[in-house]
């Protein structure tokens, strides 16, 4: 709402009468210069969209017990915009809902209420980014970038060259097949892996798990690898093997598992 665009929002929101608070009603209680209860439509007026009959059956649905508000949330340029391209605009939403109850110069009798400037958003929406935001930052040329500093930096990993980097993926849409690799940066050794899946084990789950054996079977001690679902099942299988008897490519986790304790590391 902070917008100068015109900005207009219809909201069918349930009178709950206070006994149940959301953030939306929230909004409307707190911003009563940008938020207006046009009418309401009664409980009774409320019918389900459901068929009467569901397999020959009679279904029984409960009575509403809230009637629906019908809420406009709006800033000053969007009451100018719809009084100026469409001056009938609420006669014709009133006729497109019969069974409202409408307030009489509701419309007009918030238009009293520009003196008030603050507004108050509930908790929810702060986080929300504001329209103007956008445009601000498109529009401000003078941002002035601090100086960069490479001493708040620090690697993770200082010797990362030494590690042996893994993936696995589709080897080309023709052939089908799954395939990983093994790259070091120090060595420049390169290994490439064909993963053997068969019907349901030619996955890419396979190849990334592939790719870690290769490398452990190369003596690696250090693998990086982007595959959280094959970290997951490997230490799933140190710690629970029991629950992997059944798993598809137990055969292949039992492999790794078996190189990892054989590791001096």
């Amino acid at each position: 709402m902070c917008s100068e665009l015109p900005t207009a929002t219809f909201l069918f929101l349930p009178n709950w009468q206070n006994k149940s608070i959301n953030a939306y009603r929230a909004l409307v209680r707190d911003n009563p210069k940008y938020c207006t209860t046009l009418g309401f439509i009664p409980k009774t007026k409320l019918t389900y969209a459901m068929p009467t009959l569901w397999k020959d059956v009679q279904r029984n649905f409960s009575n509403h017990t809230w009637s629906m508000d019908i809420i406009a949330v709006w800033n000053k340029e969007a009451k100018q915009r719809l009084a100026d391209g469409l001056p009938n605009w609420l006669q014709t939403l009133q006729r497109s809902i019969p069974e409202a109850v409408w307030e009489k110069n509701q419309y007009l009798a918030r238009e009293d209420t520009d003196h008030i400037t603050n507004h108050v958003c509930p908790q929810y929406f702060k986080s929300k980014r504001e329209d103007v935001t956008g445009q601000e930052r498109g529009q401000n040329t003078n941002v002035h970038l601090q100086p960069w500093d490479d001493k708040q930096f620090v690697l993770k990993c200082p010797n990362r060259k030494l590690w042996a980097y893994t993936d696995g993926s589709c080897v080309g849409k023709a052939e089908n097949f799954i395939g990983a690799g093994v790259n070091c940066p120090q060595t420049k050794a390169e290994c490439h892996v064909d993963s053997g899946g068969v019907g349901m084990t030619n996955i890419i789950n396979r190849a990334e798990l592939t790719g870690i054996a290769a490398a452990l079977t190369n003596k690696y001690t250090k693998i990086a690898t982007d595959s959280a679902c094959s970290l997951s099942q490997i230490r799933k299988q140190l710690l629970f093997p029991e629950m992997q008897r059944a798993h598809i490519h137990s055969n292949l986790l039992e492999q790794i598992v078996s190189m990892i304790y054989a590791s001096p590391y």
